[in-house]
């Protein structure tokens, strides 16, 4: 059984199917870089911001919602497509669920960038792998049931001033929704599921890590 994780839908299986392949199936995963610092300490910040206020709306043109967890893990039951040997299982890590007033629920992805509305098309299919995990838990897993609505809220810097004890970063959040199209996704699974079960790819021509200088 694979396990998938949501945020490599984002960034690696865009990025190169061969690595992508040589992580999931054999345990190899790129070397890791991680995150510039100062994402991951507006990241933990936006997630204690989030859990100190209550319910609210996050932005201007956000719905209300209370918040039922950061950091929240989730772990779908097992997936199998006829036809493929080997099935998976999607875990991961979401950055919060909400819970709507009308008692269904969200998955929000935090991020850091200016560019929010252009990067909704990335990050589609991993909000989708969360939400597909919280509605399909595994047995004694979180589940959330249902999840109709998914968004990234980004954090757009505009500003850079003098502060009392230093400087501070301003800016705004803006708040994005992803349309639901779950049929979509797991055709997307599908397509997944087909390389994980076939041979090896090829190297991607420019990928840095498995071709060859």
């Amino acid at each position: 059984m694979f396990t998938l994780s949501p945020s490599d839908f984002a960034f690696l299986w865009r990025d190169c199917r061969r690595c992508y392949w040589r992580k999931v199936v054999l345990g190899r995963p790129r070397p890791s870089g991680g995150l510039p610092g100062v994402f991951t300490t507006i990241d933990r910040l936006m997630k204690q911001w989030h859990a100190d206020g209550g319910a609210r709306r996050l932005a201007p043109n956000a719905p209300w919602s209370r918040l039922m967890g950061t950091d929240l893990r989730l772990q779908s039951r097992a997936i199998t497509i006829d036809g493929l040997a080997t099935g998976a299982v999607i875990d991961g890590r979401a950055d919060a669920v909400v819970q709507w007033e009308d008692a269904a629920f969200g998955v929000i992805d935090y991020k850091t960038s200016g560019s929010g509305a252009r990067a909704i098309g990335r990050y589609t299919e991993q909000l989708h792998g969360y939400a597909y995990a919280a509605e399909r838990a595994a047995p004694r897993a979180r589940t959330f049931v249902p999840v109709t609505r998914l968004a990234l809220l980004v954090f757009e810097p505009t500003s850079f001033t003098d502060a009392d004890d230093g400087v501070q970063l301003g800016g705004r959040l803006a708040w994005h929704e992803i349309p639901r199209d779950m049929p979509r996704f797991e055709g997307f699974l599908r397509e997944v599921l087909t390389v994980l079960n076939g041979a090896e790819p090829a190297p991607r021509e420019g990928c840095a890590f498995c071709t060859p200088p």
